[in-house]
């Protein structure tokens, strides 16, 4: 009997709803709408080909990064439930957009974006764009990403710095299959880079994926 694909929802905090189908043969979809008019649209098919779509308005400079550090600090309460909620940066620009207090420390959190600028100034003319990857793309999209923070930011601040890459738009790219690839082939380079953590974070708190560490 042919398993049926699984079907999962979400409706957070953020006026999100989240659609996510999972089948038995390598295929993953999310489905987001949300209560500002966008909307996502991201597929992954089993030979490795991911596409993903964005369409209505495009967020500008640091809207949203409050969002995306609630739903990281929504999975790091699976393990830790003294995770408190994310704030604003304040004080002087340091290059950190939020902080997550935890039991003993302040976790400094930067956040960019994965995609080519291209995409997004498409989407910002057009009010919709598309991107057609390869799987092996997608993970080269955030590595690429990790490495172009590393190359602006000095090695000490590196090491107090939580760098979050944010696909809650661009959703193949937090796809666990996607994740666990840049894992076991990239985790161990992305490590040296010498940042506090690497985070991964999609729409819902089940695809947020730590990548900086070496597989196995």
């Amino acid at each position: 009997m042919t398993e049926r694909p699984r079907l999962e929802g979400h409706i957070n905090m953020h006026g999100r709803l989240v659609a996510r189908k999972i089948s038995s043969d390598g295929t993953d979809a999310v489905r987001v709408a949300d209560d500002q008019g966008q909307s996502v649209a991201a597929d992954l098919s089993p030979d490795g080909q991911a596409h993903y779509e964005v369409s209505g308005k495009s967020r500008q400079n640091e809207d949203g990064v409050l969002g995306v550090c609630q739903i990281l600090a929504q999975r790091l309460r699976r393990d830790d439930n003294r995770i408190g909620e994310p704030r604003r940066a304040m004080g002087p620009e340091r290059g950190i957009d939020c902080e997550i207090p935890m039991c003993r420390e302040l976790l400094q959190i930067q956040v960019t974006r994965p995609a080519t600028p291209a995409f997004w100034q498409k989407l910002n003319i057009a009010a919709t764009a598309e991107r057609i990857i390869s799987f092996t793309e997608a993970g080269d999209d955030l590595v690429a990403l990790v490495e172009a923070k590393a190359n602006k930011t000095s090695c000490c601040d590196r090491a107090r710095i939580v760098l979050v890459l944010d696909a809650t738009e661009t959703a193949v790219h937090s796809m666990p299959s996607v994740a666990q690839a840049v894992v076991e082939h990239r985790g161990g380079d992305i490590a040296r880079y010498g940042f506090k953590a690497v985070w991964i974070v999609g729409p819902t708190d089940d695809l947020v994926f730590r990548i900086d560490q070496a597989s196995g």
